[in-house]
């Protein structure tokens, strides 16, 4: 039976090969964000590959068993978060936060190149120490990027974008990185216990284990191409139209029908609504008698904003 990890490294790589490939069809000449991007997808999908012991294990045997998957991915999940946090500064045309975080991740390498190497030379601690301290001092880099940079940021651009989908993907970004430092919390109790009991070590490290499924299933989302996150908001349109729709009935009359081509189309229905309510808004001041009308005029009275207008029209009951 194929290991379900292998699986998922296997959506990741999938995932990641669509998701580059859109970035370089997209953009002949690339600007810094799009060639940071493509490095972004790329080094994540090798440090996914060696998601847990199995996966690592599949190198390490051609390498006399030395963790060398474990140092691949401590260096390629710092470069991520190091390019991540590079990549939001260019997004937001501002400097670092904190000014430590620009050089924090080269400051890490050759510190784990040369832990690496004392413990492939001495063997100061246990395969199963190193491991544990590997992983957590990894996830503590992580950690202090996330929550001296990313989860503020993240959230900036999640509560001033206007664009849905991303908005979506944006929020989508936040939870994923809020699962990240949950299960940084197991993996660095982790490796401080290392050096007391191997078995609370192992305790600690899967006790949030399931966490990182949930994380990686949000990221996959993000990667998601924008036409598939729209269906979520097609849905939400038809709802809407034909909660309108019925009110437009009940007050203009009968109406022509819907091409049902134009169903998926999000542009369109979201034209559709907008006619709808002001042709809704244009015939309710002669109907003075009519009930649902006093109720639209009510809704109306207040000169509302479009959203909070259509919001307060769907939940008239005709």
């Amino acid at each position: 039976m194929v290991n379900s990890k292998f699986i998922m490294i296997g959506i990741v790589w999938l995932f990641s090969f669509i998701s580059f490939a859109r970035t370089w069809r997209t953009s002949i000449q690339a600007d810094d964000q799009v060639v940071i991007l493509r490095w972004l997808i790329f080094l994540f999908a090798i440090s996914f590959s060696f998601w847990g012991i199995e996966a690592e294990y599949l190198l390490d045997q051609y390498l006399n068993g030395y963790p060398v998957a474990l140092f691949i991915k401590l260096i390629t999940l710092v470069t991520v978060v190091y390019l991540f946090h590079e990549m939001l500064k260019i997004i937001h045309d501002t400097s670092s936060p904190i000014k430590f975080l620009d050089y924090f991740a080269f400051i890490v390498y050759p510190f784990a190149i040369i832990v690496f190497f004392l413990y492939v030379t001495t063997h100061f601690v246990t395969n199963k120490q190193i491991r544990y301290i590997m992983i957590g001092v990894r996830d503590l880099i992580i950690v202090i990027y996330m929550l001296s940079h990313f989860l503020f940021r993240t959230w900036m651009i999640w509560k001033h974008e206007t664009v849905k989908v991303m908005k979506i993907k944006g929020l989508l970004i936040f939870i994923c990185f809020i699962c990240f430092c949950i299960t940084a919390i197991g993996s660095i109790s982790a490796a401080i216990l290392a050096f007391i009991n191997l078995d609370y070590a192992y305790y600690a490290s899967i006790f949030l284990e399931p966490i990182v499924y949930l994380g990686a299933l949000f990221f996959l989302l993000q990667l998601l191409p924008d036409r598939f996150l729209l269906i979520i908001f097609i849905i939400e349109s038809w709802y809407i139209y034909a909660k309108i729709r019925r009110i437009e009935s009940h007050i203009v009359g009968e109406l022509n029908p819907i091409p049902p081509s134009k169903l998926l189309d999000y542009s369109f229905l979201e034209i559709q609504i907008y006619r709808s309510i002001i042709n809704i808004l244009d015939r309710v001041a002669v109907l003075e008698d009519d009930t649902i009308a006093q109720k639209i005029q009510f809704v109306a009275s207040h000169n509302p904003p479009y959203t909070e207008l259509v919001k307060n029209m769907t939940k008239i009951q005709l």
